[in-house]
This record gives structure tokens, C-alpha cells and sequence, in this order.
């Protein structure tokens, strides 16, 4: 089990990583780590590469509005917390995903009906069983 809380800045080889916790997101509580100097963003689960995401915690309007200021810092390169990708468009792809399931939480009666909505606009996304545990905890 971690029992270490991370320094909010911290160097390794004269490379300075600074670490931002983030609320309310995929999670009650996440951590991003940024190399600021290079341009670079560890977006740990606030970015999924083309992967279903986990949103049962239902935080969906925090979520994208972190997504936002992220874009706005304009890295070079994201690297999600699932998937695969090294590009920016990370970020605006999981707010893209995020807008397609509130609207899809808000049409659908069930989670059956919510499921099919998903996999219907993201056929080619990896993580169908995280998709799927998403219906332990949403209510519809």
C-alpha cells in the first residue's frame, strides 16, 4: 500500500516534476504530475487513450472542467492514465467522451441502454469491462 504523500515539486536528474492533486475527477482524489519546463503532463486518470472510461464516481462537470484548463496549458505531450497516446488530443478526446456520456446518462433508462449508447459512438474504445463496471454504481 502507498504510505508516502508525494512533495508537490521534486527533481531527479536536475528535472524538476510537479505534483498537482486534483478533486473530484475520475476519483474523489488524483494526482497529476507535470515536467513544466518541457511541456510535458503524466494526466494519471483524468485521460483515457481511447479507452472506456470509469465514471461512476459522477463527477462528469468537474472532470471536464479540468479537462479545459489542462487544454489551455497547451503541452507538447499527455501521457494518460489508460491507454495508450503521447499527444494533447488526449485531453480533448476524454472531454469529447465526457460530453457523449452525460448526454447518454441523461437519454438512457437503463444502464443496458446507456452501455449500447456508448459502444455505439466509441466501437473501436478498449475497456469494455470498465465500461461495464460503471453499472455497479450508476443510477438511472
Amino acid at each position: 500500500m502507498p504510505n508516502k504523500i508525494l512533495e508537490s515539486e521534486f527533481s531527479v536528474d536536475e528535472v524538476t516534476f510537479k505534483v498537482r492533486e486534483v478533486k473530484n475527477t475520475e476519483a474523489e482524489t488524483i494526482a497529476l504530475i507535470e515536467i513544466e519546463d518541457e511541456k510535458v503532463l503524466f494526466a494519471s486518470d483524468l485521460a483515457y487513450g481511447k479507452i472506456h472510461l470509469y465514471i461512476a464516481e459522477n463527477h462528469l462537470v468537474e472532470w471536464k472542467n479540468e479537462l479545459t484548463l489542462l487544454e489551455s496549458k497547451n503541452y507538447k505531450s499527455v501521457f494518460p492514465g489508460h491507454g495508450i497516446s503521447d499527444s494533447p488530443q488526449v485531453l480533448v478526446d476524454t472531454e469529447k467522451y465526457l460530453d457523449k456520456a452525460v448526454l447518454a446518462l441523461k437519454t438512457s433508462k437503463s444502464f443496458d441502454e446507456f452501455e449500447s449508447a456508448m459502444l455505439k459512438a466509441y466501437p473501436d474504445y478498449g475497456g469494455k469491462s470498465l465500461l461495464k463496471a460503471n453499472g455497479m454504481f450508476l443510477k438511472f
